[in-house]
């Protein structure tokens, strides 16, 4: 397998995860945002989702956290098509100023369901609700769907061992690999766009900038001995 990117923590594939998953090393975490086959913008079908959890538990050792990002409409199909990896909870990013809206109002929160195989540890305590902002100036990174690193970082830090190792299978613009070098965690990310490769590559290139608003510095500064700080 050809390597698109590689630095001291952080290699990514340019490929289909499906195709090359079972040839990665073994790893403790499986953090991602996966296509939603109800959402237009990603040509993804639900056999696709099963397809994936399947080979994706097959090749997890035991003791393995998985975190996924989900359409909170479609719950009961996410786990569902996760089967047969076992649901444990579910955590969210708490952002208090977000513009999105939903039913009732504002949408002001993010969940991802965390399943496992096994009894993996949690490593560090903290809350179920993580705070994010957003920043209307914020730097999208040409991605429909960015994710906040300072949310990622903290999921990373609960559940990733400082000599574990951290798969994303659907990588898109970055965000888990840009944690886990903030974290100075080991990563290997797959994305089949190479365009979002290309903005991965460029943000974990970004070493010294700071990021957005003081409660995710403060995130960071509770999750991280790097002196580093990366954008998101």
């Amino acid at each position: 397998m050809k390597k698109y990117y590689e630095d001291e923590y952080i290699i990514i594939y340019n490929s289909d995860s499906l195709s090359i998953l079972d040839k990665l090393p073994e790893f403790n975490v499986m953090l991602t945002d996966p296509p939603y086959p109800n959402d237009k913008r990603f040509p993804c079908k639900w056999e696709l989702i099963s397809e994936f959890a399947s080979l994706s538990y097959d090749i997890a050792p035991d003791n393995t956290w998985f975190v996924s990002d989900f359409s909170k409409s479609y719950l009961c199909e996410w786990l569902k098509h996760f089967q047969p990896w076992q649901y444990v909870d579910i955590v969210a990013a708490h952002v208090s100023n977000s513009m999105a809206m939903c039913r009732f109002g504002f949408d002001i929160f993010i969940p991802s369901l965390i399943m496992a195989k096994g009894k993996p540890k949690v490593f560090k305590k903290w809350s179920n609700l993580i705070p994010a902002i957003r920043e209307s100036n914020g730097v999208q990174w040409g991605h429909p769907s960015p994710k906040y690193v300072s949310v990622y970082s903290r999921y990373i830090a609960m559940l990733l061992p400082e000599d574990g190792l951290l798969i994303d299978p659907f990588m898109g613009s970055g965000t888990s690999m840009v944690a886990c070098k903030l974290l100075n965690r080991k990563g290997i990310g797959i994305e089949i766009n190479e365009e979002y490769c290309k903005i991965a590559v460029e943000r974990l290139s970004q070493c010294v900038l700071p990021l957005f608003g003081t409660q995710e510095t403060e995130v960071i500064e509770n999750t991280s001995t790097n002196t580093e700080r990366l954008k998101c």
